[in-house]
């Protein structure tokens, strides 16, 4: 088969047109998260690594982002959190907090 470079070069901007949407849609939840109590505190880092504190019990934790949402696995519990409109991250219902991104 012979060295196609403008096939190549097609496929590549395929590619990238299909995966752009995703990557631009993806929200960034880097940084550091707590309620209005200080009952939770959630730490989240780059490379899906993080850190939940709870009524003082802390534990390492893992996440990822999917659509609207953080899957925080702390562990081998696994947290569903929405991210909020104004970027705060709302647990589930029966736990009923916000929590708000600590500058």
């Amino acid at each position: 088969m012979k060295n196609r470079p403008g096939l190549r070069c097609l496929l590549a901007a395929a590619l990238m047109m299909t995966l752009l949407p995703w990557i631009a849609c993806t929200p960034n939840v880097k940084g550091k998260y707590r309620d209005s109590d200080g009952l939770m505190t959630v730490e989240l880092k780059s490379g899906g690594e993080g850190q939940a504190t709870f009524m003082g019990q802390s534990s390492p934790c893992t996440y990822e982002v999917k659509s609207k949402e953080v899957h925080l696995t702390c562990n081998y519990t696994t947290t569903v959190f929405t991210i909020l409109d104004d970027g705060s991250l709302g647990t589930p219902p029966m736990v009923g907090l916000t929590l708000k991104k600590v500058e």
